[in-house]
């Protein structure tokens, strides 16, 4: 008795659609993106389309707006600029200090620092200066330095 041929077929990652592979390419890596782009043709043309650096974006900077078209560079480009600190970021809020001498301390917990300067205490949420109201509260009242 001769045995029957097998009749399987293969699927392969490329018989995807594209709007389904730029789906699930958005879950992976910058590095994992970059090897993508190197296997193929068709893979580089899902490693480059416009939704997964839009994602990408987003992620990392959420409050940032967004241009049409050529968001893979923009991204490249903003990750460069915050990687070398080289950029100015529009979230940058100007803390004045009426005394100009060195902070003693500086305290980061989650979304709020803590500036202390002698027996001088400012503190800033930035959730309060992201959603417009201030974020700022200065105590000077102490008698002596704050450590």
């Amino acid at each position: 008795m001769e045995a029957e041929p097998s009749t399987t077929t293969t699927t392969r990652i490329t018989d995807l659609n594209e709007d389904s592979l730029a789906h699930c390419a958005t879950y992976l890596s910058l590095q994992d993106l970059s090897n993508l782009a190197t296997t193929c043709k068709s893979l580089k043309r899902v490693a480059y389309s416009d939704s997964i650096w839009q994602h990408c974006f987003r992620e990392h900077w959420p409050h940032e707006l967004l241009q049409t078209s050529g968001l893979r560079e923009a991204y490249l480009k903003r990750r460069v600029a915050v990687q070398q600190f080289k950029f100015v970021d529009p979230l940058v809020a100007a803390l004045y200090v009426t005394n100009a001498k060195p902070f003693d301390h500086i305290i980061l917990d989650k979304n709020a620092f803590t500036f202390s300067q002698g027996s001088f205490i400012q503190m800033t949420n930035i959730d309060s200066f992201l959603n417009g109201r201030d974020g700022l509260t200065v105590l000077s009242d102490h008698n002596a330095r704050i450590t």
